[in-house]
């Protein structure tokens, strides 16, 4: 009896075992099922590096991730005829985005990959609400380096 009565406790530990495992790979790979989420439009010229699942970040804070690039967009649907590229983010609902905040594609190190990181927000303009547009810029990096200098060098050429 009391080995028939082990054999019950163990499994009915594997079993919960198992469902909380499961439950913690789905909060963990798809973060809009257990967090409401709220999307945003970003275009950039150049989205170099950049990919789905990539942060997103408040003031150096996650608060989402990437979910898609659109690269070209058409002409007709670009704010700046320079602005290639669109890129779709999930965020948490509670992160306070504002209508006017300065979204940057970042690389935190030398070697990382890219983040998007929403800074600089001015609360006087309200939150921004789903699905809006912003215009990113991104931060110069090692690549963009070399034709700078070229430009500086070539007048003196």
């Amino acid at each position: 009896m009391t080995s028939i009565r082990n054999e019950i406790r163990t499994g009915i530990l594997v079993v919960v075992s198992l469902v909380a495992m499961g439950g913690l790979l789905i909060y963990l790979g798809s973060p809009g099922i257990f967090v409401a989420q709220k999307s945003f439009r970003i275009y950039f010229d150049n989205a170099s590096g950049l990919e789905p699942g990539a942060p997103v970040l408040l003031a150096g804070r996650k608060i989402g991730q990437v979910t898609a690039l659109h690269s070209p967009v058409s002409e007709k649907e670009r704010p700046d005829p320079k602005l290639e590229t669109l890129v779709e983010v999930q965020v948490d609902k509670s992160a306070k985005i504002f209508s006017k905040v300065k979204a940057q594609m970042t690389q935190p190190n030398l070697l990382g990959k890219p983040v998007i990181d929403f800074t600089t927000g001015e609360e006087a303009s309200g939150l921004a609400p789903e699905n809006t547009a912003f215009i990113g810029e991104r931060q110069p990096s090692v690549s963009d380096a070399v034709p700078t200098i070229l430009e500086k060098i070539d007048p003196a050429l």
